[in-house]
């Protein structure tokens, strides 16, 4: 699935609800950050970011990894812009 819809929410982060925003599923499809876990004996894929995948407003195809616990903060790879949460 190539076809991804980003939500500008302002100048600096964007999202996009993935395939798995609706629950687990046995395909992962467009999901980048999932867990695999068996259920009735077969594979299913649950989204790690609860389905909402946040990204860089200024380059979309970068999707921020972040991790509340550790540091409350989204960095983007390309343009080191940081934003803290």
């Amino acid at each position: 699935m190539n076809d991804k819809i980003i939500y500008r929410i302002n100048e600096r982060i964007s999202f996009r609800k993935c395939s798995l925003s609706e629950g687990p599923k046995q395909s992962y499809g467009d999901c980048t950050n999932f867990t695999i876990f068996e259920k009735n004996y077969e594979e299913h894929y649950s989204c790690n970011d609860l389905g909402i995948h946040l990204h860089c407003t200024k380059h979309p195809e970068i999707e921020f990894n972040y991790e509340l616990d550790e540091c409350p903060m989204l960095i983007c790879k390309k343009c080191g812009d940081e934003i803290y949460i």
